[in-house]
């Protein structure tokens, strides 16, 4: 998707130069010159490296809450949550790729050790990505006040992870496991009013798949990386002490019991939709 968005909106020439500008030290397979194209022209030339995460976050509130506001439950869809579901997913899947296929091509050093040696993040897509969840986590908490407990403490969860690592300026370690979100997508588009029955269940199939991936079998493992790298690199001039500990400890709790809520809803519901995305406006 990221490769034909760039292809029409960037001219080829300029994209050999902006390759050509890559800190490189090995040729870049096609997917990662295209992304890195892509966040050039959509986040970089923008000023990106420059906005304050608190003001990106705020701003990322503002503006899911617009789309609720305007298109509600359209078409059986929560639209704002549907939105940040593509947009942090799929920019997660973009940071992941890029860490194992172009940080150690582009700086010498495979992530997540680079991320151990208080260098900065590899592209502001890594910069941002956290800021934008805080947004939405934000929704979450408020929401948590009129839906229920587990809405109000998986928000308070994600706002407060997404903003420590913001506010320690290492929104590179967090940002790839917001690959949790992908799932998501599917799972606003169960009740689709504009999908069959069987459509509504390929989503429900596509849900599960994408969740037993991103949920199950990739975080855990990107988590278990990114806590053995912070301690194998030991103390460094730009975490605190207590830097790894929190890694290790919000990993195991918060991966975990977000599993946790969503696996419940599902055997206890016969609509995953109603129950994980519907609770205030039943069918």
């Amino acid at each position: 998707l990221v490769a034909l968005i760039t292809h029409f909106i960037v001219p080829p020439s300029e994209l050999s130069t902006m390759t050509d500008a890559l800190p490189s030290t090995e040729t870049l397979d096609p997917i990662s010159v295209a992304l890195l194209s892509f966040i050039k022209v959509a986040l970089d030339d923008n000023g990106a490296w420059e906005w304050n995460p608190r003001v990106v976050g705020i701003v990322s509130g503002i503006v899911l809450f617009a789309i609720r506001s305007a298109f509600h439950k359209a078409h059986g869809i929560d639209w704002f949550s549907f939105v940040n579901a593509v947009v942090t997913g799929l920019g997660a899947a973009a940071v992941i790729y890029l860490d194992f296929f172009a940080s150690e091509k582009m700086t010498g050093i495979a992530e997540p050790l680079r991320a151990t040696q208080c260098y900065p993040p590899l592209t502001s897509l890594h910069r941002i990505l956290p800021a934008i969840a805080m947004g939405y986590a934000a929704i979450d908490v408020v929401d948590g006040f009129t839906v229920g407990i587990d809405f109000l403490i998986h928000g308070i969860l994600t706002a407060s992870v997404m903003l420590f690592f913001c506010e320690l300026d290492r929104p590179q370690i967090v940002a790839p496991f917001i690959i949790m979100e992908c799932s998501t997508i599917f799972l606003n588009l169960v009740r689709a009013k504009f999908l069959s029955e069987k459509g509504c269940m390929i989503m429900q199939l596509l849900f599960a798949a994408t969740f037993a991936i991103c949920r199950i079998f990739l975080v855990p493992p990107l988590h278990f990386k990114a806590v053995r790298a912070l301690f194998a690199a030991g103390e460094n001039d730009c975490d605190a002490p207590y830097f790894k500990y929190v890694v290790l400890i919000f990993g195991l709790c918060f991966n975990w019991y977000d599993n946790a809520v969503i696996l419940v809803a599902v055997n206890l519901c016969p609509s995953l939709y109603y129950c994980m995305l519907s609770q205030k406006a039943p069918p």
